[in-house]
């Protein structure tokens, strides 16, 4: 895995405005840091995602999440804290999401 910058474009993923955007058969899914420890997940089929205030929570901080794609841009991550997401292409976009333990 390896950091990526603002802009990155990978046939499958995207990172915006801090956003790890997955694209694949018509499905947006967008994974964002919101708050601490935590992370917003969203997806639309054929269309971009709205931005809209339906979260649970209102955002608390303006957190700054680690995102990384591996090198042929099969899986990528993001990390907010102790929370981690991880999509993998050829799960077809299934996410797992990890717990960090201290």
């Amino acid at each position: 895995m390896r950091f990526i910058t603002e802009g990155d474009k990978h046939d499958f993923f995207t990172v915006e405005d801090g956003k790890l955007i997955f694209e694949n058969n018509g499905e947006t899914l967008q994974i964002e840091a919101w708050g601490e420890n935590s992370l917003r997940t969203r997806s639309r089929m054929m269309g971009e995602i709205l931005d809209t205030d339906f979260a649970l929570l209102p955002v608390i901080s303006d957190a700054e999440a680690a995102i990384e794609i591996d090198h042929e841009g099969e899986t990528a991550s993001i990390q907010n804290g102790k929370i981690t997401a991880v999509v993998r292409h050829s799960w077809l976009g299934r996410i797992s999401f990890y717990n960090k333990i201290l």
